[in-house]
């Protein structure tokens, strides 16, 4: 089996939904990556050697991350407020985001209690 993780901004830019709405839903992959993932499921259903299913799923990864745009600065301070469950100081995530305390907070909607991702 290969499982394929990707950052939270990395999925959102790739499918363009929010995770929030994808919690709980099962998914067809031909429907959201198209007739390719069918091809490349039948390809790893007819390797047994571990390298050829990696290569393809890289072959695969690649195609749909050259598509997507850019990720921005938010991107690389999500995995920290998520490895620290959000209890990192704000002050220091904008800071590394490279944004005004205004730009994040329209980046990353807060509640009171804790980060809304």
């Amino acid at each position: 089996m290969i499982k394929i993780g990707l950052q939270p901004g990395t999925l959102y830019r790739l499918l363009r939904q929010s995770m929030q709405e994808m919690i709980q839903i099962d998914y067809d992959g031909e429907a959201v990556f198209g007739s390719a993932v069918t091809s490349v499921l039948d390809a790893l259903r007819n390797t047994t050697d571990f390298t050829d299913m990696k290569k393809l799923a890289d072959e695969f990864m690649f195609t749909l991350l050259s598509k997507i745009r850019q990720p921005i600065s938010i991107d690389y301070v999500i995995p920290e407020l998520i490895k620290y469950g959000g209890t990192l100081k704000i002050d220091a995530l904008v800071k590394k985001a490279c944004l005004s305390n205004r730009q994040f907070e329209r980046a990353i909607p807060m509640n009171k209690t804790s980060p809304v991702i």
